[in-house]
This record gives structure tokens, C-alpha cells and sequence, in this order.
């Protein structure tokens, strides 16, 4: 059996994996916990070690931001892989208008419950569509 984790996207939780076929694996999910002030990614990401039992055979599953946390969890242990939906593997692939984003801090004008409400259409401009896992 392997030890699957999901991470979810900021605002979202494990519904953003509810279409994906895990082949009889039963993942679990990191939940997303509030960060310090001016708390690094780095930093988060050590304290969300605490949610990962097992250390063996470990695969790591993020979408959007959370395949950022993932990447970086995978600096601090040893990871079998690391998939990454709807995401980029470093800062540096971040698009413009997402740097603009986060340079004026507009996500912080959007109340946290908008962003749990499943949106298809919004779903559909993230790339989220019906996955099946094959082949780990």
C-alpha cells in the first residue's frame, strides 16, 4: 500500500480530489493550518510534516498552491514522487499577473468561504477536469 497525501489548493480542500481514481489506494489529506505572520513557505511547509505518518514510499499529490507546498516538503523528506496539478514546481514560473496578485495582496479582499464553493466554471479555467491515476 502506498502512503498517498493530497494537499488541496489555498481556500479548498479535499473536494478538488473527489474525481481522481485512486485504484483502491486510500490517500489521506494534509489539512491546510493558519500560518505565523510573515511565516515562510519553507517554515509551513516543516509544520505540516506533522500530518504525515509514514515515511516510506511516500507520494505526495498537490494542486495549485499546494503543489508548491509539496515541492517544498519534499526538500525536508524523502519523497518516491511528487505529482503536480494546476501548479508550478518553482517561483519562477509563477505568472505575471499572479505576481501582480500577490505583490498587492488582492487575494486578501476575497472572503475564504468564496473560495470552498465549488465554481465549474472556474474549475474549468484551472484545468480541473476527470483524472485516473495509472501508474504511480
Amino acid at each position: 500500500m502506498k502512503n498517498i497525501y493530497l494537499i488541496s489548493g489555498l481556500g479548498a480542500d479535499e473536494r478538488v480530489f473527489r474525481n481522481i481514481d485512486f485504484k483502491g489506494e486510500n490517500p489521506k489529506y494534509i489539512r491546510w493550518i493558519d500560518p505565523y505572520v510573515d511565516e515562510s513557505i519553507e517554515s509551513y511547509s516543516k509544520r505540516l510534516l506533522s500530518q504525515i505518518e509514514s515515511k516510506e514510499e511516500l507520494i505526495l499529490i498537490g494542486v495549485s498552491f499546494g503543489g508548491i507546498v509539496a515541492s517544498e516538503i519534499a526538500k525536508h523528506i524523502p519523497v518516491e514522487k511528487i505529482i503536480i496539478i494546476s501548479s508550478i514546481k518553482s517561483s519562477s514560473e509563477k505568472p505575471l499577473v499572479y505576481r501582480f496578485i500577490s505583490f498587492l495582496r488582492l487575494i486578501n479582499l476575497i472572503p475564504s468561504f468564496l473560495l470552498k464553493l465549488y465554481n465549474p466554471i472556474l474549475a474549468y479555467f484551472l484545468g480541473f477536469r476527470r483524472l485516473k491515476i495509472k501508474n504511480y
